[in-house]
């Protein structure tokens, strides 16, 4: 008889580590909100132990700060730091396109056009949430198709952080920025489609460099 799966259940640390992590990316818990672990225990329920470990969690990936005098803060992202985020995550996803060019089949390349073209219809009607959404598998895709297992944990590093949330939360509130990136989404495919390496290369560097400029309005 082969032995029953069992679903391996989340421990205290992870459990914290996700309510906090959730709370600051949905904003419930405010950039430069602090974090005393007195007042998570009491919250939590817990020992200091799993606290400290969750925040430590969260320090790894950038969501909380400690000061020199070890108080901890929900972390305030600056324009500087958003700017250094996205030049990185520029080279990373364009040197992934230029990989996936030699790798797209008609198929997936047909999928990235549905995007695209889901994406003007969401943006016609309004439906804002949903063109983060396919904004994030159109990325996702291009990135799968490099099939570079170290480019793809590098990138999604940077995407569990502050600064991918900020992008789909933020950025991608405003309208006429989203129709920015359908425009852009649309170069990136011809790039693709054409199987030109440095051109597919330039034009998701170019994405990432027109969402830095486009920002500056709404830090």
């Amino acid at each position: 008889m082969k032995p029953k799966k069992f679903t391996k259940p989340f421990s205290v640390v992870e459990q914290i580590y996700k309510s906090l992590s959730d709370a600051i990316l949905n904003q419930e818990l405010q950039p430069g909100t602090p974090l005393t672990e007195a007042e998570l225990q009491e919250w939590f329920g817990v020992s200091r132990a799993p606290i400290r470990e969750a925040i430590r969690m969260l320090e790894s990936e950038g969501l909380v700060v400690v000061n020199a005098f070890k108080k901890k803060y929900v972390r305030k992202l600056t324009h500087e730091e958003l700017q250094e985020i996205y030049t990185v995550q520029g080279c990373l996803e364009g040197f992934a396109a230029g990989i996936a060019v030699g790798r797209l089949t008609a198929e997936q390349l047909g999928k990235l056009a549905e995007n695209i073209e889901k994406m003007k219809e969401e943006h016609g009607k309004g439906n804002i949430a949903s063109c983060a959404q396919l904004n994030f598998e159109f990325h996702s895709s291009i990135i799968r198709a490099a099939n570079n297992s170290v480019l793809k944990k590098t990138i999604a590093s940077i995407m569990r952080g502050p600064g991918w949330y900020w992008l789909t939360r933020t950025y991608y509130q405003d309208p006429v920025l989203v129709l920015s990136s359908i425009t852009d989404h649309s170069e990136i495919l011809s790039a693709l489609r054409a199987r030109d390496c440095e051109r597919a290369d330039k034009c998701v560097r170019d994405h990432f460099s027109n969402i830095r400029s486009n920002w500056k309005g709404q830090m």
